[in-house]
Order: structure tokens, then C-alpha cells, then sequence
């Protein structure tokens, strides 16, 4: 058994409010044989692996953050799904997975297969594809790649679980025990903070550390997306993103997206486009969820990509060099001494309603490297796959960047403010990337 750290229970308690279950999808090159044989394997496989082999148990009155608790996998939560579907249906049918999201405290993942797939990118013939369900509580886009290849990879080690039982009031207890310390730990690591902070600002002031991309204000894609999604998958040769090998995937992914952005029009030539991008925090991982939201310039309003390209990287590096300046680390230390009644009530206070003035980004972009492209179903061998970052209530246009091997799919997820124009934007988007040189 363990403790959830103070980031991950947030995470968890967040997701009543902002649903933000993940869904890696994985297209594999033929129709294997999803039959009882191979849940009996992807089951005999998920018993083995740690976060896949758990759930989580609250603690009464928020005394103390949930537990992770072994429980051993459950048959119901591999789903087989219509055979024979084509590549949109098969989308749409993702799609819609997205408005049963998982209860953590009863599984915290699921996974759906589809056999005999039919037009998939890449592929000729039939393919099978899975689609990893999973907690945001439970992993990050890095921890979840890493599950998704102990899955459809090669040997395991793990032992398998069995089920375990927390004593919730001695827990209870425990917590009770821990809050009089957290208070004083609280207390100090404010003053401290506040003196990293006024270090922060100096720094900035100075040039020392480069300064954060402000706030802007909406636009038409930062209102509510609605409960219906859209999705569409870009799979590219990776080094097309490297743009010649001068730059990063992410950063050709985000040159694109802010000329695909541009290309349709929907806000005036001048407005001053930029995305919020997932950055993983320095130093050793101290959560499950072990990155940060970052506002990055996409520059718009420079024309030659290339140009365009090594300005957004140069964003990117100083928004990771701010991430190192020592102000982050005591706010961290501070949020894990916030005692967990209090972490919890602070959620719960959160109204989703409330619509900001400005945003860190006008879409979201989220990118992973998924690694080699060694991993097996059924017999089958991977060719590609994918992800859609959760929308919220201010955001209706999301981006999952995802490498395995030499390909990069860049996915696209629309709700109702993206929906006019989405088939226009991926057409865009589509045409911005294959513009890379």
C-alpha cells in the first residue's frame, strides 16, 4: 500500500470536476485473433504490472490522502468492441468512451480492443487496435507509455497481486496524527516560498531567467466543449518534425499548429496565438504526475517556419530553465504539507463554471515519445499510436504528439466550439505539417 503524494490525490479529486481520463491508442498491423485466449493473456499481464494491479481507497473526512491499494484485475475491464469497423467508426467509438470515465476507487483502468479495423493510417488491409483507458491519477503520458509497453511488450517481472485491505480508520488516525507537523510545515514553507518568490521576480526583472509567456485572452476555442468530441489522427514520418534534424518533434508540431491556426482564419491576422504545453519537472520524479502546464508564443506573426520554429524552441528552454528555478521547488514542498482536509476542500471549491479572462494557451498541446516500435498484439506488430489530451471547460481544441519508432501521430480532439471548423482545421493541419522542411 501507499500514500497518493499531494499532486496525484489533487489530480484525482480534480477529475469530478474536469473529467481527465487518458486513452492511448494503439493500431497494430493485422487482424489478430481478439478471442478469450488473448484477454486471458492481456489479463494474466495486467496482474503484473504495479499501477495496473491497484485502486484507490479514501481515507473518512479527508483525515489523510487516499491510499493506492493492490486489487487484483478484473475480467470486465477488457472490453472488446465491434469487429470490423472502419478507421472513423472506430474514432467515433473512442470518442464516445470519453463520457464513461473511470472510478478510480473501483478500476483504474480499462482496456478496449477492436478487431479488423479497416483503413487505418499506414495500414493496408485490417488492423487491430487497443485503447489503454486510464486514471490521470494513476499515471502521467510518460508512466502511461511505459504501462502500455509492459502490455503489449516483452517480458514482465512483477509478481502477480492479490487483493489487499486498508484499514480506513487507522489511516484516519494516522493522518490526524500527521496534521499538527504539516500545519507547522505549512506555515515556514509560506515564508519561504514568498522569499523564493521575490527571488523569482528579481530574476526575471533582471533577465536572469528568460520571462514566462503572459496570459491572453480567449479565443473562440477557449469556451465549454460540450459532451460530444471529434477526433482525427495526422501519422507522419518523425523526421518530417525535426524539420531537416534542426529541431525537436515537439516544437515542429507546434510551428504547425500555429499555421494551421492561422490558415482558417477563425480570429483577425493579428491576434497573438499560443498554446499550453505539458513540460516534465526537473529532477528525480517525485509523482506519478510529474510535469507542468506552460504557456508557449507560437509566433504567428513571423513567417518563415524555420524562423517560426527555433523562436518556439527557445521558449520551450526557458520555460524548462524556469522550472528549475528554486522557487518551484518550495511551492512543491509546501503543497505536500497542506494537510490533506485542506488540499480536499480547496478542490471542492473549484467552480469549472468560472470563465477566466485570459488563458495560458488557446490549445493544448501535449507530447510523448512512446519509444521503440517493438511492441506485439495477438501477433501482430505495432504501426503507430496516438492520444487525445482531455478537454475543459476552457479549452475545446487539443493536440496529443505522439512518437513510436520513426512515425509521429499528431491527434487532433474537438468539442462544440472547435466543431464549425474542425474539418477545416485538420485539413490545415495536415497541410502545415507536410509544409515542414
Amino acid at each position: 500500500m501507499q500514500r497518493l503524494t499531494a499532486t496525484d490525490a489533487q489530480t484525482l479529486w480534480m477529475s469530478a470536476s474536469i473529467p481527465n481520463d487518458q486513452f492511448l491508442l494503439y493500431c497494430f498491423a493485422g487482424r489478430g485473433a481478439v478471442d478469450s485466449a488473448l484477454t486471458d493473456e492481456l489479463l494474466a499481464r495486467s496482474a503484473r504490472i504495479g499501477e495496473l494491479g491497484q485502486v484507490v481507497c479514501e481515507v473518512p473526512g479527508a483525515c489523510d490522502h487516499p491510499w493506492w491499494v493492490d486489487r487484483v484485475p478484473q475480467r470486465s475491464q477488457i472490453v472488446v468492441h465491434a469487429t470490423d469497423l472502419g478507421w472513423d467508426e472506430c474514432l467515433r467509438s473512442v470518442t464516445g468512451m470519453m463520457a464513461d470515465q473511470l472510478d478510480a476507487r473501483r478500476q483504474v483502468w480499462r482496456l478496449h480492443l477492436f478487431a479488423g479495423v479497416i483503413g487505418t493510417p499506414t495500414v493496408s488491409g485490417a488492423a487491430t487496435v487497443a485503447v489503454l483507458q486510464i486514471s490521470h491519477a494513476a499515471a502521467d503520458g510518460r508512466v502511461s507509455a511505459d504501462i502500455a509497453r509492459a502490455l503489449f511488450g516483452g517480458d514482465l517481472t512483477g509478481v502477480p497481486v492479490t487483493d489487499e485491505r486498508l484499514g480506513r480508520w487507522t489511516a484516519a488516525a494516522r493522518g490526524l496524527g500527521r496534521m499538527p507537523g504539516q500545519v507547522v510545515r505549512l506555515f515556514a514553507g509560506g515564508r519561504t516560498v514568498a522569499r523564493a518568490d521575490a527571488h523569482y521576480r528579481d530574476d526575471v526583472a533582471a533577465e536572469r531567467i528568460p520571462t514566462p509567456t503572459p496570459g491572453r485572452p480567449r479565443s473562440g476555442f477557449n469556451a465549454d466543449p460540450g459532451s460530444v468530441r471529434w477526433a482525427h489522427c495526422i501519422v507522419r514520418d518523425a523526421a518530417l518534425l525535426r524539420m531537416g534534424g534542426r529541431h525537436a518533434v515537439t516544437v515542429g508540431a507546434l510551428t504547425a499548429v500555429g499555421a494551421a491556426l492561422c490558415d482558417i482564419a477563425v480570429e483577425p491576422d493579428t491576434f497573438d496565438w499560443s498554446a499550453e504545453v505539458t513540460v516534465g519537472k526537473p529532477g528525480e520524479r517525485s509523482a506519478r504526475n510529474h510535469f507542468r502546464n506552460v504557456g508557449i508564443d507560437l509566433h504567428t506573426d513571423v513567417g518563415d517556419a524555420d524562423t517560426r520554429a527555433g523562436l518556439i524552441a527557445a521558449d520551450l528552454a526557458g520555460a524548462r530553465r524556469r522550472g528549475e528555478h528554486p522557487v518551484f521547488a518550495r511551492q512543491a514542498a509546501v503543497n505536500r504539507a497542506v494537510p490533506a482536509a485542506l488540499l480536499r476542500l480547496g478542490v471542492r471549491q473549484f467552480d469549472p463554471t468560472v470563465v477566466p479572462h485570459t488563458v495560458t494557451g488557446h490549445t493544448v498541446v501535449s507530447s510523448v515519445n512512446r519509444g521503440v516500435a517493438d511492441l506485439t498484439l495477438a501477433g501482430a506488430p505495432v504501426a503507430f499510436t496516438a492520444g487525445f489530451p482531455a478537454l475543459s471547460p476552457v479549452q475545446s481544441l487539443t493536440h496529443g504528439v505522439h512518437g513510436l519508432g520513426d512515425t509521429v501521430t499528431v491527434s487532433v480532439l474537438g468539442g462544440a466550439a472547435a466543431r464549425p471548423v474542425f474539418a477545416r482545421y485538420v485539413a490545415a493541419l495536415e497541410r502545415a505539417l507536410d509544409s515542414l522542411v
